[in-house]
């Protein structure tokens, strides 16, 4: 009988609790939470020679950030600095390969002892193929996962413990759309991109059991960006579900970033759509895909 009773009291109180958190989230509507400061923080980008990554660089150099640039390619990552320091930014440049883990620690080392603590880890780097599957070679396939989810993951697992020291820190997974509603011709880089959902989910759990939820996770599901990596096609309402340029991208990102938003889909339009989607039955939701537009254009054979 005492148990039925403590149930019944943890589940009122828990209904106690959903009430204030909407009653949170209207009151966001209205006055929306604030932005952090980045002035004098240092900023982590992977993958920050590419279109996104140069561009949220230079954007967060703007805000008064420090920027630790990390990329594979040498000349694009050197590229990046160049650019944030013509600007009047601070930016440091260090080269590595996130799907290789031995590499990943020598850097982050090297960061830590050249530059500091890092304030925020955003974990960018990416590839994309865009080939039917019966086009993708064993190769493609397992180095899409190395750099889109496990080059995440050796980031993430190497930065978290020097944050966990720190007492503070915030990690940024960019993710992708493709994961949650699928592409035609994306099946390795949606598969990744899933992947990388589901890591920074299990994450997020991890550290509230640990009570190290003072690390803040970002995961951001961006819609197509024209960024030269594929050929996306336009939806049939490109004003609600654009194709969208790198500046507005980079914008809605830094945005949700200094807002510290768990999770993000965007644009607007697309995160509506989610959730009208979500709720539908499986046949009527294709249908409202086909009518839509939903695809990216396969890459030419080589």
């Amino acid at each position: 009988m005492f148990n039925v009773f403590i149930l019944f009291a943890e589940f009122f109180m828990l209904i106690g609790q959903i009430y204030a958190i909407v009653f949170e989230m209207c009151k966001q509507l209205i006055f929306p939470v604030k932005r952090k400061s980045v002035q004098g923080k240092k900023v982590l980008i992977t993958g920050a020679g590419g279109c996104i990554g140069r561009e949220l660089a230079i954007k967060f150099s703007r805000l008064g950030a420090t920027i630790i640039v990390l990329d594979r390619n040498k000349h694009k990552g050197e590229e990046t600095v160049a650019q944030v320091r013509q600007r009047g930014g601070i930016a440091f440049f260090f080269e590595v390969d996130v799907s290789n883990y031995a590499w990943v620690g020598d850097a982050l080392d090297k960061v830590y002892q050249t530059v500091g603590p890092v304030d925020i880890a955003i974990n960018n780097a990416g590839i994309l193929n865009a080939r039917p599957i019966t086009r993708l070679s064993e190769e493609m396939v397992a180095e899409t996962i190395k750099v889109n989810l496990l080059g995440q993951m050796w980031v993430t697992k190497q930065i978290l413990p020097r944050m966990v020291a720190e007492k503070q820190g915030h990690i940024v997974a960019i993710a992708s759309n493709s994961a949650i509603f699928g592409k035609t011709f994306l099946t390795d880089y949606s598969s990744s991109k899933a992947g990388v959902i589901g890591f920074m989910s299990a994450l997020e759990e991890e550290l509230r059991y640990e009570k190290k939820d003072y690390i803040k996770l970002t995961t951001i599901c961006p819609a197509a960006i024209d960024t030269g990596l594929s050929a996306a096609v336009e939806t049939r309402f490109p004003r609600l579900l654009p194709i969208l340029n790198v500046q507005k991208a980079a914008d809605i990102m830094i945005e949700n970033i200094l807002r510290e938003e768990p999770f993000v889909i965007m644009p607007l339009g697309y995160k509506i759509l989610y959730y009208i989607l979500r709720n539908l039955p499986y046949k009527i939701e294709i249908l409202v895909r086909d009518f839509i537009g939903n695809t990216v254009e396969a890459k030419p054979c080589d």
